[in-house]
């Protein structure tokens, strides 16, 4: 058995606290379940005695069948009898039957189970037996009813001895716990409690057992764990001689009690933290609470005010306004606010206006009890009211439209201008989406589409601005449009986004003149701008020596001022109907590549065609809706061109081709433009001619310049030093993008190992276009591609061309034929500085051999287009003119990144402008020697 005892605490208190098993004997407590054992002295009842006492808490007694205590059966709830006691047996049945009726008797065999499994039996037989004897008004101990009176409380019941040990509870405490009879047996009072309560109930139980009575507050803790807070109160028992017996107690749920007191406290601090004052009044208006609110804008303490009547602090006329009030309210016969103002008088004399919300107080009964009243300093309010008005009456008065929109965009307030401004009344209006007065016509969407804009901009994180402006056209029904500069401002907020003001300004006279002087200004700095142009151009006319620079100087010039998005220079096709385009500049994006073949237009379509046809000026001042231009038209909107000239290039009654330029703005050619751009139509075409005539005009005594090269930056001569080939130039071409092409022919090495080493280097591109068998074994023909020159330099502003080039052992040797005129010091000052280790060996004079070759070359220069004239020498120095070829269309077609139909059409051509010119110069020729 467990035994409950006084302890010392660390904190200098005591508690009762259960303590370690200790050998020495226990007192029975009454209360606890008992068994009396009736048999012999038999060693297995001792063993069933000690195990109900030591594992059930079943106290037991064993006797003999002629000392069965017959007065104190009361006392057990079951009896234990032998059958081997035979007659003494039976006998001893009949006499606890006689004695004790509805105690349970147990026939144990004690051979035929263990001490364990008996003393479980006993123990799951005694609690029913218990509860039944006690529930029964005829028990004997006459206190059966009280029992289940006791069982009845809805609080735990409890008795406890002097040594902490229960001997009485009710069915509650088993009920709340969830513990057993026997385990509640067991149990000590601080056993049921939170260990940090362990301390404060051992007080109380010191308290009651010194002052007769205390309580303590605590928390049950359940079997399993839960926590119950609960108001334990302990009184002394005592019998009728004045002797202690312990300790009897009740235990209340508090759980109730305690959330009301802190919904108590919660409504007591709110009414002590609210900005208002507020009070209370019985019903003779006296004051019976004030919060320190209310007592610190009157200047009264609580004292001061508590018992005063109400008149203290304000007039007799507000008096009788709040007695108006109650009555009112009264007559309601149901709960409600009423709002009435007040003056209050402090207790300083200062006097300031004061707002009531008063309702009244009811009693038990529903009479009413008095009143309750919140009272609210207005003073700040009233000087915002008249500030409002204030405010009101400069925007009726004002001559602008104000419109005020919730967050839904919603439109809940305006002046009478803003209703005359969208001509519709507040009435139709108001609590309307604005986006109403896009359906009825008034406003265009991107005016809604500015709004929200310019609300992220003004509500980002990254924005400290409240106020914002758009413009907007605005079209009443029976009224013409007119532009108004809305300033947008947003309501105050502090989390969630209020709404907006905006306050329409109509700016329409002054967008009017703003329009006219821009427009003038605009064509004056165009006209201005492109009289710069004409200048940049003719100077550049000035310098350039061959049609390819004049076509690229006006195409540059030109779209690289804002007034021009495109401009491009093309000529007619001579084997099929269209314009080839020759240069460009500007936003092309692939529109010259998309616009439609000349069969795919009408005649009344107009197109650079036409300008050449016609020979004048075909100009589109809007794209977008001039069906003459709709072969094109998509494709020019895509790329942002908004009108469009085209400009023939006719210069004494000779055709060089067309200028056509593009505008990002619409009706951008006016009268002044046309004139400026046909001008500089006929002084390109003047250029044109020039060239040709300058030409003409090459003397036939030549420059011959050889140069050795010994920079190992140059490939091909890497190459030879790297490995024992030789390297002969085949020729060179200028790609249009400004790449040049060489073409070479390598003996004496693995055409593989010239490819490794090209993949080494990263400005240079390598393909082997042919191999056969030569003179010096095997000879392979390689294409390399360069950003810029290699081994080679581009001469054409000196009408140069490269006669030789060959490179062998590390060293490679360039001839260079010039114009006698060509500046030669320039070049070799070229050469020296882009290439280390470079000299000048040679230099020769003598005279070209003939003038037919130059004549036709002239002539084929003239025909071909400079994409003609790449492609058909990049075919010849490929080997596609040989039998068999080495190499088909498609390939040199993916070397220049065209399609093959192109370049199979540039092929004829070129082919065809060949044999043209070449007929003609033999035409020429036979007439020269038959006038010879």
């Amino acid at each position: 058995m467990q035994s409950v005892t006084r302890r010392s605490c660390p904190s200098g208190g005591s508690a009762y606290m259960k303590t370690e098993r200790t050998d020495e004997p226990s007192v029975e407590p009454a209360g606890s379940p008992g068994a009396l054992v009736v048999a012999d002295s038999e060693p297995s009842f001792d063993g069933l005695a000690n195990e109900l006492e030591r594992e059930h808490g079943v106290r037991t007694s064993i006797v003999s069948e002629g000392e069965i205590p017959s007065d104190q059966l009361d006392r057990f709830d079951c009896a234990i009898v032998s059958p081997g006691l035979g007659e003494d047996g039976i006998a001893a049945i009949e006499r606890v039957r006689t004695c004790c009726p509805d105690i349970p008797i147990v026939l144990l065999y004690t051979e035929a189970a263990t001490a364990v499994d008996a003393a479980a039996h006993v123990a799951a037989v005694l609690p029913a037996a218990r509860q039944r004897r006690r529930t029964d008004p005829e028990s004997t101990d006459g206190t059966a009813f009280l029992h289940s009176a006791i069982d009845a409380l809805d609080d735990v019941f409890f008795v406890f001895d002097l040594d902490g040990e229960f001997v009485e509870w009710n069915a509650t405490l088993t009920d709340v716990t969830g513990y057993t009879d026997a385990e509640i047996a067991a149990m000590a009072p601080t056993d049921f409690v939170a260990d940090v309560d362990t301390d404060p109930v051992a007080d109380a139980i010191d308290r009651a057992l010194t002052e007769g009575r205390a309580s303590v507050e605590a928390d049950l803790v359940t079997k399993s764990g839960e926590h119950v807070p609960y108001e334990f109160t302990g009184a002394l028992l005592e019998d009728d001689a004045g002797n202690v017996l312990g300790i009897c107690g009740i235990g209340r749920d508090v759980t109730e009690r305690n959330r009301r007191e802190r919904e108590l406290e919660r409504y007591r601090r709110m009414v002590e933290t609210m900005g208002d004052g507020m009070y209370a009044l019985d019903t003779d208006g006296r004051f019976e609470m004030v919060n320190s609110a209310f007592a610190s804008m009157t200047g009264y303490s609580r004292a001061d005010l508590l018992g005063e009547h109400v008149s203290l602090i304000v007039e007799r006329a507000d008096v009788e306004r709040g007695e108006a009030a109650i009555r009112a309210l009264l007559e309601g016969n149901e709960g409600g606010v009423r709002t009435y103002d007040v003056t209050i008088h402090t207790a300083a004399g200062e006097q300031f206006p004061c707002e009531i919300d008063l309702t009244l107080l009811r009693d038990e009964t529903g009479e009413f009890g008095g009143t309750v009243g919140v009272a609210r300093d207005v003073t700040e309010r009233r000087a915002r009211e008249a500030e409002l008005e204030r405010y009101e009456t400069i925007v009726e008065t004002a001559p602008v439209g104000v419109f005020v929109l919730d967050e839904t965009a919603t439109i809940v307030g305006g002046n009478e201008n803003a209703w005359s401004m969208v001509g519709h009344t507040a009435e139709e209006l108001r609590n309307e989406r604005f986006l109403t007065l896009i359906e009825r016509g008034v406003i265009d969407e991107w005016v809604v589409d500015e709004y929200v804009e310019l609300l992220r901009d003004l509500l980002s994180a990254e924005n400290d601005r409240e106020t914002g402006t758009i413009e907007a056209e605005i079209t009443p029904p029976d009224g013409e449009s007119r532009t108004y500069l809305a300033h947008i401002s947003l309501l105050p907020f502090e989390e969630e986004f209020q709404g907006t003001v905006g306050v329409f300004q109509d700016i329409t006279d002054r967008k009017n003149r703003e329009r006219a002087l821009e427009y003038q200004a605009e064509r004056l700095e165009t006209t201005n701008r492109i009289n710069e142009i004409i200048r940049d151009v003719n100077q550049a006319l000035v310098r350039a020596s061959t049609r390819e620079e004049i076509e690229r100087a006006v195409c540059s010039n030109l779209a690289g001022e804002d007034a021009y998005r495109f401009a491009w220079i093309g000529e007619r096709r001579v084997a099929e109907a269209g314009v080839e385009p020759r240069e460009w500049a500007g936003v092309e994006g692939g529109y010259l590549g998309d616009r439609p073949g000349p069969d795919a237009g009408r005649e009344d379509h107009v197109t650079a065609a036409t300008a050449i046809e016609a020979g004048e000026m075909q100009v589109a001042q809007s794209i977008a809706d001039d069906p003459a231009f709709a072969p094109w038209r998509e494709a020019a909107l895509e790329r942002g061109y908004e009108s469009a000239a085209a400009i023939p290039l006719v210069y004494q009654e000779t055709t060089y081709g067309v200028l056509c330029v593009y505008s990002p703005r619409p009706n951008a050619f006016d009268e002044t433009e046309r004139a400026v751009l046909n001008e500089l139509g006929e002084t390109i075409a003047y250029a044109f001619s020039a060239v040709e005539r300058r030409r003409a005009l090459v003397s036939d005594t030549v420059v011959e310049l050889e140069f050795a090269l010994h920079d190992r930056s140059i490939f091909t001569i890497d190459l030879t030093a790297r490995t024992e080939c030789r390297v002969t130039l085949d020729g060179i071409v200028e790609r249009s993008d400004g790449s040049l092409v060489e073409f070479v022919t390598v003996t004496g090495t693995d055409p593989g190992t010239v490819l490794d080493l090209a993949d080494e280097r990263e400005d240079i591109e390598a393909a082997l276009v042919n191999e056969h068998d030569g003179e010096n074994g095997t000879e392979a023909v390689f294409r390399f591609v360069s950003a810029g020159s290699s081994s080679t330099v581009s001469l054409a502003e000196q009408g140069g061309v490269i006669r030789e080039g060959s490179a062998a052992e590390g060293e490679g040797r360039l001839v260079f034929e010039l114009p006698q005129d060509a500046d030669v010091r320039a070049i070799v000052a070229a050469m020296t500085e882009q290439y280390e280790d470079t000299e000048l060996v040679a230099q020769r004079e003598h005279e070209r051999t003939g003038t037919r070759g130059t004549e036709f070359r002239a002539a084929l220069d003239d025909a071909l287009t400079d994409r003609q004239a790449e492609v058909l020498e990049t075919a010849y120095l490929s080997g596609f003119f040989e039998w068999p070829r080495p190499i088909d269309g498609e390939e040199i077609a993916d070397s220049l990144d065209i399609a093959g139909p192109t370049f199979h059409e540039h092929i004829r051509t070129g082919e065809a402008k060949v044999l043209d010119s070449y007929f003609s110069s033999e035409v020429a020729g036979e007439s020269e020697r038959s006038i010879e």
